[in-house]
This record gives structure tokens, C-alpha cells and sequence, in this order.
């Protein structure tokens, strides 16, 4: 069996699992680093390895398959080929195999009850408070923030007692044919609690994600965001008191509506992942 077929068939994908583990483990991308028990021979450019001696490439190989067996089927000059050629093809291969669904990776948060290490609580003024900002670029489409607190009926929502402040961040729902709420009054160091409201260009949508038999709710990128932009989303129809000037006779017409989050607009992004 020619090594080519060998190092690039599809039955050698554990042996690969492996070789693959150990040139990561010796070489990165960028900045390459020395290979301590090959000594600095080893370098990168982009995302291709290049090996500078033949005998090194096919040392590193050797760690994992068998001597013998290259040697039996290859000389060293030509093993830096195919070695060269099936590293980079398993590189982009399992590029591919480590991107994520966004639902898989909310789920993955929601059952670790914590944020995602690409956001940060910053303040903004005296009349907007606190917001959130991406500290990296976010895909569209990606999870961004779970909006984490305690999970009540519409009825026991109803019976606590709120201040105007607080009402702001009870966030209600329909699921199951019923009404909800997401308690997230209480300061608990979650970010998903502290995303501003934006009506007319929102960065996110907020969304139901069900794990094991438990909704969330989870906002998702509707666009590619920027590192140090703020994350928002739409809260829904209601007058917000924010969105207008508010006069004193407007006063009494603009209260907090707990319901502003419209039970339409987030039936329609719901993704289910049961577990």
C-alpha cells in the first residue's frame, strides 16, 4: 500500500487523531515555536508546515505510525512530501469537524451557567448605564449570551412584588401554551441581563433553546459584529421610556411594560435542542 494512500485514508483517522495532536503540541501557527525534542528545524507560514530536514518531518511522523513502515514503502525526501501534503489536508479537514452549531454551543454555556470569554461589561453614561461589548469579532449567526436568571410561571412572576428598576429585567414568554417569565432582577455577574435594548438596528435576536426540558433564552448574532461594538437587540413594540423624549404629561402614558418582549418574535426563532 503506497504511504500516501496510507497517511490520507480514511481508515487512519484515530492514527491521524494522533499525529495531529503532536504537531500542535510542538509547532504552532502563529508565532511558531521550537520543537524541543526535535530541535528549532521545524517552522511555519500560514497555515502550511514546512519541515526544513527530512529526517525531522519523518521523525515527528515516526513518533506515531511505525519506522519500519515508512522505510519500508518510502524514502525520507519523498516522506517529506507526502507528510507535508496530509498535514495540511488534515489541517483543513479538521478545521472543518470543529466548527460548531450555534444551538450546540448555547447549550454548551446554558449547562456550565456561564458567558461566553468574548464580552465585557462596560458603562456607558448616567441615562444608559451598563452595556455589553464584543471584545473579539462575532459571526453572524453565532451564539452570543444566554439571558440567565430564574425561570417563574406568568402567575408567580405576578405575586412578587417590583420596583420599576426591576421590572425592567423580567423578560416574558410563551412556551408550551403558556406564559413565562425569566426573573433576572437579581445582580448575579451575568452579562446576557445587562444587553441594551435597540429597536431599529439590532446586532442580535433573542431566541428559546430547550435543554432538557427547560427553556432559554439565548440571543444569536443576525450580523457580523466588530471587537468593541456594543451587543443589543430589539426588547419589542412597547414604548420604552428610553426611546422617546418623555415630557411630564408623557410621563403617565410611557410605564414599564413587563410584556414588551413580543411572544410572535421569539416563537418564530425558536430552536429546540432537547438533551
Amino acid at each position: 500500500m503506497p504511504l500516501a494512500f496510507f497517511l490520507l485514508g480514511p481508515q487512519c483517522d484515530k492514527l491521524w487523531v494522533k499525529v495531529y495532536k503532536c504537531v500542535w503540541r510542538f509547532c504552532s501557527i502563529s508565532p511558531p515555536t521550537a520543537c524541543p525534542a526535535l530541535s528549532p528545524k521545524i517552522h511555519t507560514s500560514g497555515s502550511v508546515y514546512h519541515f526544513s530536514q527530512s529526517d525531522i518531518a519523518l521523525n515527528l511522523v515516526c513518533q506515531m505510525v511505525s519506522r519500519d513502515l515508512i522505510h519500508e514503502h518510502i524514502n525520507t525526501e519523498h516522506a517529506v512530501a507526502y507528510i507535508h501534503l496530509a498535514l495540511n489536508n488534515r489541517a483543513i479537514m479538521l478545521k472543518r469537524r470543529k466548527r460548531i452549531r450555534p444551538a450546540d454551543d448555547a447549550v454548551s454555556y446554558i449547562l456550565s451557567s456561564r458567558d461566553k470569554p468574548l464580552f465585557k461589561e462596560i458603562f456607558i453614561d448616567s441615562n444608559k448605564g451598563r452595556g455589553v461589548f464584543a471584545s473579539q469579532p462575532i459571526e453572524q449567526g453565532a451564539f452570543v449570551l444566554e439571558y440567565r436568571g430564574e425561570l417563574l410561571s406568568k402567575e408567580d412572576c405576578q405575586s412578587r412584588q417590583y420596583s420599576d428598576k426591576q421590572s425592567t429585567f423580567l423578560y416574558e414568554f410563551q412556551w408550551q401554551k403558556r406564559h413565562w417569565c425569566i426573573d433576572a432582577s437579581r445582580e448575579d455577574g451575568s452579562l446576557g441581563r445587562l444587553v441594551n435594548d435597540n429597536h431599529k438596528s439590532p446586532n442580535c435576536i433573542m431566541k428559546k433553546i430547550i435543554v432538557n426540558d427547560r427553556p432559554h433564552l439565548c440571543l444569536f448574532a443576525v450580523k457580523n459584529i466588530e471587537a468593541g461594538t456594543e451587543i443589543d437587540y430589539n426588547y419589542g413594540d412597547s414604548q420604552w421610556p428610553w426611546r422617546k423624549k418623555v415630557t411630564s404629561h408623557q410621563t403617565e402614558t410611557l410605564p414599564v411594560d413587563q410584556t414588551s418582549h413580543e411572544d410572535s418574535d421569539i416563537d418564530a426563532a425558536t430552536t429546540q435542542v432537547m438533551e
